[in-house]
């Protein structure tokens, strides 16, 4: 801290903006505050991407999948500490489970067997929701993997009220009106 005071900052222009920036000797390249969390994001979007594209994991070195940055277990990893909010140390068999889970289910959903791609449109489902019995968010039997849409669409329904939500759904002449004109005018909106 007392270096920072006791150094001369130089007013010059954010190489980005061409905004007024205050610079000590020690940095690098001017940028404005803006400018510089703008290019963090964009170096850390190039770099997701091209580690993307390389079809490599990001921890393994084994291959990814589906334009993923993760293997299937690293990806099972990751949603193991997001989802289920547990700590690394904590995750490894899990992991290894939700893993084989998932390529058992040949990356198709649970429900409705519809392709799942990682880290686009699959997620964790818990049969029996978390707020009915909480005891069963880590048993592997209540865990499935299903899209996200439909994970959203359940949200705590029992199945037999998402199963009539569904049906409902499929019966509704006004969804199939809304998606008629969906296909015919795909930016209009009909009231």
């Amino acid at each position: 801290m007392t270096k920072k005071r006791n150094q001369k900052a130089i007013l010059t222009k954010c190489q980005d903006c061409g905004t007024n920036v205050k610079m000590y000797r020690n940095r690098l390249g001017p940028r404005c505050p803006e400018c510089k969390i703008k290019r963090r994001s964009r170096l850390f979007t190039e770099a997701k991407q091209k580690q993307k594209e390389s079809g490599i994991c990001k921890y393994c070195q084994n291959p990814s999948i589906h334009f993923s940055i993760y293997c299937p277990y690293h990806y099972c990893f990751a949603v193991c500490k997001s989802s289920l909010g547990l700590k690394a140390k904590d995750v490894g068999e899990l992991a290894l489970e939700l893993t084989r889970k998932l390529e058992a289910q040949n990356f198709l959903c649970y429900y409705t067997g519809l392709p799942l791609t990682i880290g686009v449109n699959s997620s964790l489902e818990h049969i029996i929701p978390r707020s009915v019995d909480a005891e069963k968010i880590l048993d592997i039997d209540n865990l499935v993997w299903i899209r996200f849409e439909v994970n959203m669409m359940r949200r705590n329904m029992s199945f037999t009220d998402f199963t009539k939500f569904c049906k409902a759904c499929a019966q509704s002449t006004t969804l199939d009106e809304l998606a008629e004109a969906e296909i015919v005018h795909p930016h209009r909106v009909m009231v």
